[in-house]
């Protein structure tokens, strides 16, 4: 094919474009030479995706824990115990306050993980957070907390917390409990055995599923299960773009939820 030839077939190629109604007629049409491959493939990458915003506005979410998620340390506490009860192994148990500080530990060293903190208390804990066992649901709840963009929006969430150091189990404390814990999910107590997520990258549903004062509230729609899960957490909005106003879907309040806490075990 001369010069020519090839330049007129780019513009007929250009010119059939317009007859398509969508990407996938496009598609189906197909070309006979890779060089009109490239140029529909410019086409529909340029006629046919969404726009995504360039600047993202950053909307950072203070998370602690919940009444909720003592309430569950609770009931925690007493299946340890009831499982336990049936094993031939060592008895042991953990305590309530325990299970709490434990949960409140590992919330802390994810969004430790997620803003890249590189302090000494969270240095002390890096060799076993891969290693924690995890509760199911709390493993659920807590690795789903990171930096999440809509796109929709143009919003990029980006969590901290209120929990201290001093609210922190030692390392030496949460291996003990991981390795009770090792012991009970052997015995039916389900728990995830990957520790800490390293990625940043958290679910954009669960950061933007909030309880603001004990009312689960969003600005968008989205599946219930997120108000379930927000429940047991304790958002602040520390940014001025969003405001209570904006928080338009309500999904309930923290105390609507409470009956469900039986179901985590």
């Amino acid at each position: 094919m001369s010069k020519d030839e090839s330049k007129y077939d780019l513009i007929w190629v250009e010119h059939q474009s317009k007859k398509f109604n969508n990407g996938d007629d496009i598609v189906k049409a197909g070309t006979n030479t890779m060089e009109n491959n490239t140029k529909l493939e410019g086409l529909f990458n340029d006629q046919f995706q969404p726009a995504l915003p360039v600047n993202y506005v950053t909307v950072n979410v203070k998370v602690g824990v919940s009444d909720l998620f003592s309430e569950a340390s609770a009931i925690y506490s007493m299946e340890a115990e009831r499982v336990m009860r049936f094993t031939s192994n060592d008895h042991f148990t953990i305590s309530s306050e325990k299970f709490l500080n434990y949960f409140k530990t590992l919330l802390f060293l994810r969004i430790a993980r997620v803003n890249a903190t590189e302090s000494q208390v969270v240095r002390a804990y890096v060799r076993d957070q891969r290693n924690y066992l995890i509760p199911a649901f709390v493993s659920t709840l807590i690795n789903s907390i990171g930096k999440a963009t809509d796109s929709d929006f143009g919003f990029l969430f980006v969590p901290t917390t209120t929990i201290s150091a001093d609210e922190l189990l030692s390392p030496s404390e949460m291996v003990e409990i991981s390795t009770k814990l090792k012991t009970l999910n052997k015995e039916g107590l389900v728990c995830v055995e990957t520790g800490i997520a390293m990625t940043p990258y958290g679910e954009l549903s669960m950061m933007a599923t909030l309880n603001i004062q004990g009312d689960i509230l969003s600005y968008r729609k989205d599946h219930p299960i997120y108000g379930f899960y927000a429940s047991f957490l304790k958002h602040t909005i520390t940014s001025d773009i969003m405001n209570p106003n904006a928080l338009r879907i309500r999904y309930g309040a923290e105390n609507d939820y409470r009956m469900y806490l039986q179901h985590i075990v």
